[in-house]
């Protein structure tokens, strides 16, 4: 039975068990790097979507106020014609 020596085995895991271990390491490290980016990209674009919904909200309660005063505008038109009819309508009676 062939004994192994220490050397031989120190050999072997700078020349397979390190080198693997720094390519995973390595890896891990790119696929942390990745989700940090992802994360970064995430927040940036929630902060956005806040923002557009902070503008589509406001937005809203301005068509809002538009919409109420066209709706007194033709409000208060018809109570001009209303009344111009009614004028007409006692003139001619």
């Amino acid at each position: 039975m062939q004994s192994i020596t220490m050397t031989e085995i120190w050999q072997w895991v700078t020349a397979v068990v390190l080198p693997a271990f720094g390519t995973l390491l390595w890896s891990y490290r790119n696929e942390i790097k990745e989700l940090v980016e992802y994360k970064v990209r995430t927040e940036v674009q929630i902060e956005n979507m806040k923002e557009e919904m902070s503008e589509l909200k406001q937005n809203q309660v301005d068509i809002r106020a538009e919409i109420r005063d066209e709706i007194r505008a033709v409000g208060q038109d018809i109570k001009a014609d209303m009344a111009a009819l009614r004028a007409d309508i006692k003139r001619g009676s």
